[in-house]
């Protein structure tokens, strides 16, 4: 596997939508082997962060979610790069989530550290929970386990907390 540094990519961003302003939208693509790229719009809202297969970026963002539907208040994770790393704060208040990721061009969790804020939205909680299970589905669909397992190289497909966060949706129940 290449290293690619962070500067020999331009971030992409999507057109700009305002049908309504809590439209949201997760789209989590594998682009390479060990390399994926995670789109999230909250309405007029957007970015595209990247990340290598160094921690299990997909994984670790679908436990945080799944620890936010067990009503923890706030969630952290992040995506690795080669080098730096996108670190995501996830808030859950009420129906309502924030959601902040901010880019480190070392890797680490060090609040003193320079950081640029590349995302920071909020959106109703459900819709967010409808998005990311929208992207896990068609993870699954696209690959299947065996398949996202060879092409994400070092992680499984996290279907416990899909699972769970399927469930979750299906009950209707915000927290």
């Amino acid at each position: 596997m290449s290293k690619r540094r962070h500067d020999e990519r331009k971030p992409g961003y999507w057109p700009r939508d305002s049908r309504h302003p809590d439209d949201v939208s997760i789209k989590y693509l594998l682009t390479g082997s060990g390399w994926a790229e995670c789109r999230i719009r909250f309405g007029k809202h957007q970015a595209t962060v990247t990340a290598s297969y160094l921690p299990d970026a997909l994984g670790d963002f679908a436990r945080a979610v799944v620890r936010l539907i067990d009503g923890a208040p706030s969630a952290k994770f992040s995506f690795a790069e080669e080098p730096g790393q996108y670190a995501w704060t996830l808030q859950h208040r009420g129906d309502r989530l924030r959601c902040v990721v901010k880019w480190y061009a070392e890797y680490g969790w060090d609040p003193d550290r320079r950081s640029k804020k590349r995302f920071e939205a909020e959106a109703p909680f459900c819709d967010f929970l409808a998005a990311f299970n929208l992207a896990l589905q068609g993870l699954l669909a696209q690959y299947g386990p065996a398949g996202y397992r060879e092409r994400w190289v070092a992680h499984a497909f996290p279907s416990a907390e899909a699972d769970r966060i399927g469930e979750f949706l299906s009950r209707g129940v915000a927290k």
